[in-house]
């Protein structure tokens, strides 16, 4: 790094401006580094016609570097992803992104031939030297940002695809019980909401496309109806938070809880299981109690009953249509089994 008085070069960037663009002295008059100590100078590329690796030609135009004094250098760990991102902020800052060599900015070990003697150079002096401490801070944070975002994405799949196995989940095709738990209805339910009652919002904020809240206990990141908490580097989703909070994978729990919270109820009733557990008990029961003793039996529930035109099992009401069973359907039968056991 060459030195600039009691400051230090640090960095500069390649600026390929079009010939219809500024040139070299009209463009330091545009853009904000007329207010900061800098020097513009031509490279050995400079008015020369470049052509792409298919022969076509890059045209004539203005190549020159500015090269921009810095009160201080970047950390010495700076990695490739702050690194670029410190570039593009600052060619923000400077109100130069629209006129970088943008694959110059984006390698950290760019070798840059010397510019030519004869190489057309502007200085501007200035009092103000650029301080990039600040612009550093925030590509470091932007960088530590992107990596958890980019690890909550990562871990995504596998904390959507819920363990069947852990929370006792059956196919409703091929359960033995009523009703089942509708965990994708329970994993559509805003997260947010869920904290909200379990956790104290202190603030809630967005920062580029990125969610951000602060709560008592923690911080969270959210993408996509996850949550990161940086404190304990753990990802959730809606289940898995309330199995936390709850401190229980029993999905009727869950369920439960949840329903009190929402006001909406989050299991389903079977309806294809429940019509099969009325005709199998139809085939031997000859009156009402029989039928209800045969269903509680079935399901391994300990209140049944019919009524009307719907038959409460355990606290569930199902109406006999959404079965597909006809309550006379139900009397026919049952009387026919009454004279079929007199008959014997």
């Amino acid at each position: 790094m060459a030195g600039y008085g009691k400051y230090t070069f640090y960095h500069y960037f390649i600026i390929l401006i079009k010939k219809y663009s500024y040139s070299v002295s009209v463009f330091k008059e545009k853009r904000n580094i007329k207010n900061i100590s800098a020097m513009i100078i031509t490279s050995k590329s400079n008015m020369i016609e470049k052509f792409t690796a298919n022969g076509k030609s890059k045209g004539i135009v203005e190549r020159y570097r500015i090269i921009i004094p810095t009160k201080q250098s970047l950390r010495d760990n700076t990695d490739l992803e702050t690194y670029r991102e410190f570039q593009k902020l600052t060619a923000i800052e400077l109100k130069l992104d629209i006129y970088v060599d943008t694959q110059a900015l984006n390698d950290i070990a760019r070798f840059y031939y010397p510019s030519s003697l004869k190489s057309t150079h502007i200085i501007i002096k200035s009092k103000k030297v650029m301080d990039i401490s600040s612009i550093e801070l925030e590509a470091i944070e932007n960088v530590k940002k992107e990596k958890e975002i980019k690890k909550i994405k990562i871990s995504k799949k596998s904390y959507t695809q819920i363990d069947n196995k852990k929370y006792n989940i059956s196919d409703k095709s091929h359960s033995n019980y009523f009703f089942y738990i509708d965990v994708e209805l329970i994993l559509s339910v805003s997260i947010l909401t869920i904290i909200q009652q379990y956790e104290t919002v202190i603030k809630e904020y967005q920062e580029s496309s990125y969610q951000y809240i602060k709560t008592n206990l923690t911080k969270y990141s959210i993408i996509d109806n996850m949550i990161y908490d940086f404190k304990n580097n753990k990802t959730y989703n809606t289940l898995t938070y309330l199995e936390m909070q709850l401190q229980t994978n029993n999905l009727n729990t869950i369920a439960t809880k949840l329903q009190d919270i929402t006001g909406e109820d989050y299991s389903k009733i079977n309806y294809e299981i429940v019509k099969i557990a009325i005709d199998s008990v139809l085939q031997t029961a000859i009156n009402d109690k029989t039928l209800e003793d045969g269903i509680k039996k079935y399901f391994g529930c300990k209140y049944c009953r019919f009524m009307q035109d719907s038959i409460q099992i355990a606290n569930k009401i199902i109406n006999l249509t959404e079965v597909g069973v006809d309550k006379s359907m139900i009397i026919k039968k049952l009387m026919n089994n009454r004279n079929t056991l007199l008959a014997q």
